[in-house]
Order: C-alpha cells, then structure tokens, then sequence
C-alpha cells in the first residue's frame, strides 16, 4: 500500500477532535440522525487527550482483505498515530506521514491536505462536520446492534456528488456513552474499509509530549517529500 493508501482511514478517527464546539449545537429542525451525530461531536469535544486502539480492515473482495491493530494519541488537535509500518504525526501546523516500509516522509500542510485526499471525506479531518452539510450529503437512521459495548446506532450517509467514489458510509455510535464505535465505507468499486474502535482512554493524567515531536533519528535518512 502507498503512504497515501495507508493514510486514507486514520481521519475516521482523528476528524472529531479538529471541530469546534460550536458544531455540536443541535440546530432548528434537526433530523434525528443529525442529532444523534451532534451528540456524538459533543462527546469528543469534553476530552482534552485520549488514547485510541483500533482495528482497521480493508477489504478488496470477500476472498481478499487485509486487518491491521492500530493505536493514536491525542493532545486537544495534535495526534501521533502508529500503526504496523505507518506513523502520521499532527503538530498542529504541518501533518507527517512516516512510511518505514518506502523510508519516505510526506509532509503536508493542514490547509491543503484536501487536495490529496483519496476516495472522498473519510481523508479529511473536517469530515463529520461535512457531513451536516445538507446540501452534500443526506442522513438517516439505519440499523441498531446489540453489542458487548452496549447497543449502537448507526448513521446512513448518503453523498449527493454523483462522482464521489464513495457509496455510503455507515457511523456506529454507542447509544449510551455517544461514543464513537465503528466507520464504514463502501466505495463504487466495491472495495470496503472498516474501523472498529476497540478500547478508549481519555483525559489522560500524564502523555509524555515527545510522543507530538517529528523529529526523530530513525527517519533522519528518509526521503522527504515535502507536497507543499
């Protein structure tokens, strides 16, 4: 997979922690899936770090897909994800996408990282607020599931772009805690990327903030490709 490629998925979970507190006000009129993500933004915003472990799955077909275990740090907007040869570090101005495998560095900046997205909103940290936009998307209540973590709602989201590459997306939230519990994405090539959030540590006593630092030894001989 192409540093890009492995990059697409993290936002599914870092994109609550870039929105103001502003967003999780319940508009006039709300539907009742727009309420539900609001509450769920809310949620986000009362932590000020948290620790996140993940499972990730891409799947290209039902004979072939690929699962990886992955954990990230927060600190308010900055984030440090890890995950099998893949790292991305947010130092609030310019975002790293580490590749161990390739030793290559991508350094983008925080403004124009929409130009390189990859299959639609889940690439940009912005996404849940985008997906308020009525004119965009369209969302609705879907199925509930019975969970060891409780009972989830989960959100249809339904792009309007005819030439999105994305079919729908599906969010899982946790009914009683309005935590975030899965993201689904369906692409019109048939390809699926899931992320299960498995365990959830927030407002941390103590985060060692070298975790944040992008300047380490290990990567000093890599190739940087700096996009901006």
């Amino acid at each position: 997979m192409t540093i890009l490629g492995k990059g697409i998925f993290i936002y599914t979970l870092l994109m609550l922690s870039w929105l103001p507190e502003s967003v999780a006000q319940t508009p006039p009129k709300s539907s009742e899936a727009e309420q539900t993500l609001e509450r769920a933004l809310q949620r986000w915003n009362q932590w000020d770090t948290a620790h996140i472990q993940f499972k990730y799955t891409y799947r290209e077909s039902i004979a072939r897909s690929r699962e990886y275990q992955g954990e990230v740090y927060f600190h308010k907007e900055i984030y440090h994800l890890i995950m099998a040869d893949f790292e991305e570090i947010f130092d609030g101005n310019q975002i790293y996408r580490i590749s161990h495998e390739d030793e290559e560095v991508t350094i983008l900046s925080r403004d124009s990282i929409t130009k390189y997205q990859e299959g639609g909103v889940l690439s940009v940290p912005q996404a849940l607020m985008q997906f308020l936009d009525k004119k965009k998307y369209k969302l609705k209540m879907d199925l509930k599931q019975k969970t060891p973590q409780g009972t989830v709602q989960y959100i249809k989201i339904l792009p309007k772009d005819p030439n999105t590459q994305t079919v729908f997306f599906l969010l899982g939230i946790l009914s009683k805690s309005q935590k975030l519990y899965l993201v689904y994405q369906k692409k019109k090539n048939n390809s699926q990327i899931s992320v299960r959030i498995q365990k959830i540590q927030t407002n941390l006593k103590t985060l060692d903030q070298k975790i944040f630092q992008t300047e380490h030894e290990s990567i000093n001989d890599y190739y940087m490709n700096d996009i901006d």
